[in-house]
């Protein structure tokens, strides 16, 4: 089935009978040919109620050994999104367009959002035309056109319902400020596991460092909320009960083994931006981390992060200890982890927030 996505890029331009240039958003469009299959090639792998009255009933299917969840921003809506709404953005409603800025990662409220929403539709409104432009200054189209490609390439219509593929289904645990208040959140994350990738995209949860973000198998969600209480403060779980896990061999999540790797992750990326703080000698044990981080990035080679998790990371941990008490507790908590050791960081010294 051939489908249309759209997508928001933005241009600094010199446009009509301006003399300046202003930033503007733009929309795109990249076509790709998705698959179209049955429920039954696409069982569900977990189902679950969440403590969300308006949004309850979650589920996550598998096919072709990945896992996918209804395009829709609610799935309570997946019926009201078919995949051949997307033969042309003509045909979008303002329900289907957030379920595609999710699928982007816009942020409820900021101008890619709204904008997917105004430029789609039958009635599009005050849609920027590239004709205008008299001075192209700079443009994003070729890195977000990337990136919707890639979304296009994951999507799949199961009995006609538009689907979106996710990441391997886990628990997470989400120390984090809501509304200015201290709050642990106990969730089911279907995202990426990266270092500041979106939890709660509505409330600006992101993934933190290992001590103040953790995840866990489906299957632990007593682990979950001990480590949650464990913060001593407002747990809010946003499960009820626990996940049904209906398949449980496609569930392979390495909870220790992805500890390392987000300790290594985040003594690169959470270090970087003051790493002119620290001695030579923290330095080059910063960018030997980097070095052999990227190398597993290339690689896939499990051995880098076992190797960084045994001997690099820990001096580090002494090395920026006296500097920043708090990436050393962060960093302390990942390889308490990855180790299955008790962290023994208390919540005022390693909160980031």
């Amino acid at each position: 089935m051939k489908i249309q996505l759209p997508f928001i890029y933005s241009a600094e331009a010199v446009v009509g009978r301006k003399k300046n240039s202003q930033t503007l958003n733009y929309l795109g469009t990249v076509e790709a040919d998705i698959r179209e299959i049955t429920s039954a090639t696409a069982p569900i792998a977990v189902s679950w109620a969440s403590t969300n009255s308006a949004n309850r009933q979650h589920h996550v299917r598998v096919f072709d050994g990945g896992f996918y969840v209804p395009a829709a921003k609610l799935q309570r809506d997946a019926g009201n999104f078919p995949a051949s709404m997307l033969s042309s953005v003509s045909r979008l409603n303002e329900e289907a367009a957030h379920g595609i800025a999710v699928m982007h990662g816009y942020v409820l409220g900021q101008p890619a959002w709204h904008d997917l929403s105004k430029f789609t539709g039958p009635t599009p409104k005050d849609v920027p035309k590239t004709d205008d432009i008299k001075t192209l200054v700079s443009s994003q189209e070729e890195t977000d056109r990337a990136a919707a490609e890639e979304v296009a390439n994951g999507l799949v219509s199961i009995d006609g319902i538009l689907y979106r593929r996710v990441e391997e289904p886990v628990l997470a645990v989400s120390n984090h400020l809501l509304r200015g208040s201290p709050n642990v959140s106990v969730s089911i994350h279907t995202g990426p596991r990266r270092y500041g990738a979106p939890i709660n995209l509505d409330e600006g949860v992101r993934v933190s460092d290992p001590l103040n973000t953790k995840f866990f198998p489906l299957t632990e969600m007593g682990r979950a909320l001990d480590a949650a209480h464990g913060f001593g403060i407002r747990v809010d779980p946003q499960i009820e009960g626990e996940p049904q896990v209906h398949i449980p061999v496609v569930f392979t999540f390495d909870a220790e083994f992805d500890a390392a790797a987000r300790t290594a992750e985040y003594a690169f990326e959470g270090l970087k931006a003051g790493i002119a703080r620290f001695d030579r000698r923290t330095v080059e044990a910063w960018v030997d981390i980097r070095e052999r981080y990227w190398s597993y990035l290339a690689t896939g080679d499990r051995s880098i992060i076992e190797d960084l998790a045994s001997e690099a990371l820990p001096e580090l941990h002494e090395l920026v200890g006296s500097i920043d008490p708090t990436a050393a507790a962060a960093i302390e908590a990942g390889l308490g982890d990855w180790g299955e050791g008790t962290i023994s960081v208390a919540f005022g010294e390693g909160l980031k927030r």
